[in-house]
């Protein structure tokens, strides 16, 4: 039995400090990876990624590895040492 809850999507967000401002939402199926913005974020012109993944609207889909925006987030090995302390 897998001890780990399914994970069908996850909402991503910017935290500046004051509210999180949403910013899409993350999904993977079969390997291929889905990115889409959410409209309130467009409407702020703020570009993320402006080459990997361009400010639009719908889906975009990547092969192989996470977009490298939210690659760059997560916790590097030593980080993932410090949180499973």
């Amino acid at each position: 039995m897998n001890p780990f809850p399914l994970v069908k999507g996850i909402k991503v967000g910017l935290d500046f400090g004051k509210d999180a401002m949403p910013v899409g939402h993350l999904a993977m199926r079969e390997r291929t990876i889905y990115f889409a913005y959410d409209s309130s974020f467009i409407s702020q012109g703020l570009e993320i990624s402006p080459f990997m993944l361009p400010l639009k609207e719908g889906v975009t889909t990547f092969s192989g590895c996470l977009f490298t925006v939210f690659e760059d987030s997560l916790p590097d090995g030593w980080g993932n040492l410090l949180s499973n302390v």
